[in-house]
């Protein structure tokens, strides 16, 4: 039986310790993505208190926020991830008709931190807005808004976002203003329906006189 040297035993320790790290590191990612990436993550949403919304823009009075909204962490179906957000709007005041449109410009709307630090921004459909702007005053909208599609999130970055989010800004919040030509248009609509009604107003009252008079004479007759 052949003796091996403590040389060539740790020699081939060396080897198999080496082979075993090799065979650990195929079965960890065959696929060249980590184990990590494999991993089965959860969508996840908490409750953000109303108070931590923040509205500024010149005609950021028109809406207000009363109920807590809430922030997502989703999974999409192109197997990216995104922080979402889910607020519900009130209409808290009508505006100038004759001079603006029912449509917001392009509102910017920000992620902070607890040191009111921008961690990412994100999009939404205006038109959204635009609806809850011809409502009553008092009635809302649910409103969603998410991170940027183009970013591509892994889950590992979009988490760190959802983690640190402690507010949200949406600023610049202004209304279109009327062109010239539809503004001069709603002006004179307005004034030809007043002088209409005031139309309708005069002839009522004459009516009215006229009723009075022939009932007065058929009082007189009989």
């Amino acid at each position: 039986m052949i003796q091996m040297s403590k040389k060539m035993k740790w020699i081939c320790g060396i080897g198999a310790l080496v082979l075993v790290a090799a065979l650990c590191s195929m079965c960890g990612g065959s696929d060249g993505k980590s184990s990590d990436s494999n991993e089965q993550h959860q969508n996840e949403s908490r409750e953000m208190a109303a108070t931590t919304l923040k509205l500024k823009g010149t005609h950021a009075s028109l809406f207000k926020v009363d109920e807590p909204y809430r922030l997502s962490l989703v999974k999409t179906p192109e197997d990216e991830w995104q922080v979402r957000l889910k607020i519900n709007f009130a209409k808290a005041k009508s505006f100038d008709e004759k001079k603006y449109q029912a449509a917001l410009g392009s509102c910017h709307v920000s992620f902070i931190d607890d040191f009111d630090v921008e961690l990412t921004t994100a999009e939404y459909n205006l038109k959204d807005f635009n609806t809850l702007l011809v409502k009553e005053i008092g009635e809302s909208e649910d409103i969603s808004f998410h991170t940027w599609s183009y970013r591509h999130l892994s889950h590992a970055d979009a988490k760190k976002i959802y983690d640190a989010v402690c507010g949200v800004v949406i600023s610049n919040i202004e209304l279109k203003e009327l062109k010239k030509e539809d503004a001069v248009k709603k002006t004179t609509k307005s004034i030809l329906e007043d002088d209409d009604m005031k139309d309708l107003k005069d002839a009522a009252e004459s009516a009215e006189k006229i009723l009075e008079a022939e009932k007065k004479l058929l009082d007189a007759l009989f």
